[in-house]
């Protein structure tokens, strides 16, 4: 994410008011399966353990999914805070059973299956926002969801790209 459009965003964030009910229904994204906190994770991860015929660019291509992702976090936990809500208290209660747990990164080794598994994780991601989208009427809320949107689709289409290296089948 470019630092003059993180900055931007984080000046829609300030121009949030509380609402408790809103930030609810942002835990899915901030902490929840498909949520930023595992993809963090995930990213890191598999930006450790590339390997295969193009492990270079695998390795970089995860670590800055991995930056982009951190970023998102970092934005949603500032607009948690702003909507009145501690996203490391309120949010995880708020989720339940389904807040992070290391369990949730799929432990996979080879680069084919690392790259079908984050596409399809992309895909739920892009989902999860569309569907928060769909539910938010504030407009600086909608611009910052519409931006993440964007780069989840930057990380789905170098991660296809990458399918195609690795000869993977996909749809």
């Amino acid at each position: 994410m470019e630092k003059t459009v993180v900055n931007k965003l984080y000046a829609h964030v300030e121009n949030v008011g509380i609402n408790r009910e809103l930030s609810t229904v942002l835990t899915p994204v901030f902490c929840g399966f498909h949520g930023e906190l595992n993809s963090i994770t995930k990213y890191s991860r598999y930006s450790l353990i590339s390997g295969g015929k193009h492990k270079e660019e695998l390795e970089h291509v995860f670590a800055e999914i991995a930056s982009d992702e951190t970023m998102h976090f970092k934005l949603l936990a500032k607009l948690m805070y702003r909507l009145g809500a501690d996203p490391f208290d309120y949010a995880f209660k708020a989720i339940g059973d389904k807040r992070f747990t290391d369990c949730n990164v799929k432990h996979v080794c080879a680069p084919e299956k690392m790259i079908t598994d984050s596409i399809i994780y992309e895909i739920s991601s892009i989902n999860e926002y569309e569907k928060i989208m769909a539910k938010v009427q504030n407009d600086y809320i909608k611009q910052i969801i519409d931006y993440i949107i964007l780069d989840e689709r930057k990380h789905l289409k170098k991660l296809r790209e990458f399918s195609s290296l690795y000869r993977i089948k996909f749809f």
